[in-house]
């Protein structure tokens, strides 16, 4: 599929993404990731993710461990439900607006797409990076080294 035909499908609402948050930080940390949006929302994301950390191990020291593992559900969740539909939003937006970056999030299977039923964006699907391959169980396999 051709950058194009993912703006036109995404637009028109024939396609939708999933984002991969873990693969994306990767990316980041290997210094692939050129988008300074999408770079701040995901450092920003870590650090989050490491202030809780931090919490987490000060409130086993202080509290009830039953409390303390109370809070850090809590927390989790609303770190979760907060910011990875914010963060997926910024890497999409950038995809949209950078074919080098949407090459490389698909390339690195950060990045997947799929179609809502029979659509025309199928047809149009012509390269090895596409919406059928992501579809196709087999091709995968062959993409990930698997069985």
């Amino acid at each position: 599929m051709k950058h194009n035909d993912f703006i036109e499908g995404y637009e028109s609402g024939k396609l939708s993404c999933s984002v991969s948050i873990v693969r994306m930080v990767c990316l980041l940390l290997s210094g692939r990731i050129r988008e300074l949006k999408v770079a701040a929302a995901l450092v920003c994301w870590l650090l989050g993710l490491l202030c809780l950390g931090g919490l987490s191990g000060m409130g086993f020291v202080y509290w009830p461990p039953a409390w303390a593992a109370l809070v850090n559900a809590v927390l989790l969740s609303v770190l979760a439900l907060s910011s990875i539909h914010a963060i997926s939003e910024v890497i999409v937006s950038g995809a949209l607006a950078d074919e080098q970056f949407w090459q490389v999030a698909v390339a690195e299977c950060a990045l997947w797409f799929f179609a809502h039923g029979e659509s025309d964006v199928l047809a149009s699907s012509e390269t090895d990076n596409g919406l059928r391959d992501s579809l196709d169980p087999r091709t995968v396999g062959r993409r990930h080294r698997t069985h």
